[in-house]
């Protein structure tokens, strides 16, 4: 998730001006509203959810670099990070510190910080067993080498881990591949209090035959309403071509998303290709 600039004070938020969007903050202490509140108008956070996925094929996949399709605990864990490289450690010459942005049973909004420890998991002693979603990893300090050297994985604390590497992926909800310091993974929850609108999405492959692929896209979500989770899938199809430009989806309206709503990008190829996306959102108090 990367943080972007407002386009103009004018902008509507849930049909309200900026300038007007003035509601009480939730969360002042975490990310992203530490970062963009600051000196800012109104309570809102623009934000872009990005994700690359390496071989998207016919079937329907998460746009993350896992290449797999994420699962969702049903009920609260310990947040647990380690590396799969022993250079990953608070004073190594990788990455050093991490901070990850989580949800806790009642879809309230953390930001932890983690000093890596290399291979040797680190647990959070903040939440403890009541964290419910992962919803961002970014790597905040690093050694001379400026990046990590090893994946640096979010996961379950119950998981059995092996050199750094947690062993069930429905454990793992989150990672970062070794020297990119940011998570690509196209998936958000928007937390307790808050709402989400969603204005623009961009798509691209890397394909560089001359035949044409034909791609999907899909935005799947649950929604927790009433203790039940409510889920609905929106595709948005059209023909990618070659190395053409990232092909643009603009809505005709926004798409504003409620609290307590999973969002996760998919995407399926006629052939296996990169695909890559970033989505243009405004995450604001209700």
């Amino acid at each position: 998730m990367y943080i972007r600039a407002k386009s103009n004070n004018a902008q509507l938020i849930d049909g309200t001006p900026i300038l007007e969007h003035n509601r009480p903050e939730l969360y002042p202490a975490a990310y992203p509203f530490k970062v963009c509140n600051k000196g800012g108008v109104g309570k809102v956070a623009f934000i872009s959810i990005n994700g690359a996925n390496p071989a998207v094929g016919v079937t329907l996949v998460d746009v993350a670099d896992a290449n797999v399709n994420r699962v969702y605990p049903s009920t609260a864990f310990t947040v647990a990070v380690s590396s799969g490289s022993a250079t990953d450690t608070a004073t190594g010459t990788g990455a050093q510190a991490v901070e990850v942005d989580v949800l806790d049973a009642d879809y309230k909004l953390y930001t932890l910080s983690f000093e890596l420890a290399g291979q040797t998991k680190v647990t959070d002693v903040v939440l403890g067993a009541t964290a419910l979603r992962i919803n961002d990893i970014r790597i905040t300090r690093w050694g001379t080498g400026a990046s990590n050297v090893g994946v640096v994985y979010v996961y379950d604390d119950s998981d059995t881990v092996t050199v750094g590497v947690p062993q069930t992926p429905a454990k793992i909800f989150g990672r970062i591949i070794a020297g990119a310091n940011v998570a690509r993974g196209a998936f958000y929850t928007v937390p307790a209090g808050c709402k989400l609108q969603l204005e623009k999405i961009r798509v691209g492959i890397n394909d560089n035959t001359t035949t044409a692929r034909a791609g999907s896209l899909a935005i799947k979500t649950s929604t927790l309403i009433g203790g039940r989770q409510i889920a609905a899938t929106v595709f948005v199809s059209g023909q990618l071509y070659n190395t053409a430009q990232p092909i643009t989806c603009d809505p005709s309206f926004p798409l504003i998303f409620d609290e307590k709503t999973d969002i996760v990008f998919q995407a399926q190829m006629s052939a296996v290709a990169v695909v890559t996306l970033c989505a243009d959102a405004v995450l604001f108090y209700k």
